[in-house]
Formats: C-alpha cells, sequence, structure tokens
C-alpha cells in the first residue's frame, strides 16, 4: 500500500486497493505519458493501443 500511496496519493491508492478487495480489477487507461510513467510504477504493464475519440461541447 505504501507505494501507491507514495506514487499517486491517498485517493488514488484508497480506489485502487477498493477495487482489489472486492475483487475487480482496477485497469488503468493512460492518456498521457505521466499517466504511463505512474502507471508503470505502480506495476501496469501495457495491454494494447486503441483509438479514442474526444468530442467538444457547443
Amino acid at each position: 500500500m505504501g507505494k501507491i500511496i507514495a506514487a499517486c496519493g491517498n485517493d488514488c491508492a484508497a480506489l485502487i486497493l477498493r477495487c482489489i478487495d472486492e475483487g475487480l480489477y482496477p485497469s488503468w487507461d493512460a492518456m498521457n505519458m505521466n499517466s504511463v510513467h505512474l502507471a508503470e510504477k505502480l506495476g501496469y504493464e501495457f495491454d494494447h493501443e486503441y483509438t479514442v475519440y474526444e468530442m467538444e461541447k457547443e
């Protein structure tokens, strides 16, 4: 738990640990390289790339 808190703070750690406690896999969607580096620091491994479409509000 200490590794997770040190890397991303209490709220992030609480979410990840709650998922694990509930038997869920806390997947990670990295939108930028900072998020990629944080995910790698937490032990996540790259699975696959996919296309994302972003919509703007009018």
